[in-house]
């Protein structure tokens, strides 16, 4: 959402209304899919309104730590776009490694 709406708009409007849109949006989030670079995919999901941990045979999850993810999503925050050229990474030193988490509901 909020890579959406920072094409559109500015960082400073994109940080005043991603968080209204975060809490509405995570209230009905379902599936929590993270993404770590070189490892597998790890799969939280929440049917019948209990996470579990989906990737590895659907064991019980951590309630607090699926929550501590949920709150770094909410908290996320745009910054200033400095370039959207992959050509400039090495400049900026940056690079499209990093965490990535997905989310869904049905």
């Amino acid at each position: 959402m909020a890579t959406v709406l920072s094409a559109q708009c500015t960082d400073e409007k994109v940080n005043q209304v991603t968080p209204a849109l975060f809490d509405a949006a995570l209230d009905g989030v379902d599936e929590v899919t993270i993404l770590p670079p070189g490892s597998q995919e790890v799969v939280l999901a929440r049917p019948g309104g209990v996470w579990t941990v989906a990737s590895r045979g659907g064991y019980a999850a951590d309630t607090s730590a699926v929550g501590i993810v949920l709150r770094a999503v909410r908290g996320a925050r745009s910054s200033r776009v400095v370039s959207t050229n992959p050509e400039n990474r090495g400049k900026f030193q940056v690079d499209s490694t990093g965490v990535r988490v997905r989310l869904r509901s049905s």
